[in-house]
């Protein structure tokens, strides 16, 4: 009952949608997910009326799209923040899918520059709907929960 495939490697987009993928909507998705797995250690920031703002200001000079607490491997925060650039719009500097995705998750990572314990968790999603690593890594993460 998710919109990702059983791989978690594809955002399935519904074909009434804009041709954009749909950043909301995936942020929403991911925060559902997390929810089920670690109920109590996800944050969605938009959300009015939480109070966690002077936390991840005190991280980073961003905000992120979702706060996992406490579930970097070394006892941090992951701030996840959700990254939809066009493939073809980024072809000048990649020479590949593998070039394109590694270079949006260090773009997500160095605009974070977040220092140990926490870590920046880039959510890259093409928009073909086809997820980053980093992204299919902590979906899986958490069907294994």
């Amino acid at each position: 009952g998710t919109p990702w495939d059983p791989h978690c490697s594809h955002f399935h987009s519904c074909s009434h949608r804009n041709k954009h993928v749909p950043h909301n909507a995936l942020r929403d998705a991911f925060v559902s997910i997390a929810k089920r797995a670690v109920p109590h250690s996800v944050v969605a920031t938009d959300q009015p009326g939480l109070g966690h703002s002077r936390l991840w200001t005190a991280i980073s000079n961003k905000r992120p799209d979702v706060l996992l607490l406490h579930q970097s491997h070394i006892g941090g925060h992951l701030l996840g923040d959700f990254y939809c650039p066009a493939f073809s719009t980024h072809l000048p500097w990649c020479r590949s899918l593998e070039h394109f995705w590694q270079k949006a998750e260090d773009h997500k990572r160095a605009e974070y520059n977040v220092a140990l314990p926490h870590r920046a968790l880039p959510l890259v999603i093409n928009q073909f709907g086809a997820l980053g690593p980093a992204l299919q890594e902590q979906l899986l993460t958490f069907h294994s929960r």
